[in-house]
């Protein structure tokens, strides 16, 4: 059974799939795509060296897509929203 830092790492990465797969590359390089980008690849890698989950900064991700795109069907949105969540609950077991 996996436990919650590996389920929020292959969330985290699906996410980073999502957007490489949804968006051009000249897309993902500049603006608020580029920091979400940016923010997911980093918490892959605080994860993946075991760094303090705090440091993570995902948080808004979501809201801040919704204020550029106000595109409220894209499945990246859900998927977004799913890792804000884990890491929330990730957060709040380990205090």
């Amino acid at each position: 059974m996996k436990d919650s830092k590996e389920i929020f790492l292959i969330q985290a990465i699906n996410v980073i799939q999502q957007l490489e797969k949804t968006y051009t590359k000249a897309d993902l390089e500049k603006g608020v795509l580029n920091v979400i980008l940016d923010r997911y690849r980093h918490a892959v890698w605080i994860v993946k060296v075991n760094g303090q989950l705090e440091h993570i900064m995902i948080k808004g991700g979501t809201r801040a897509y919704l204020d550029q795109f106000s595109d409220y069907t894209n499945p990246l949105l859900e998927e977004m929203y799913l890792s804000e969540k884990l890491l929330e609950e990730l957060i709040t077991k380990s205090k």
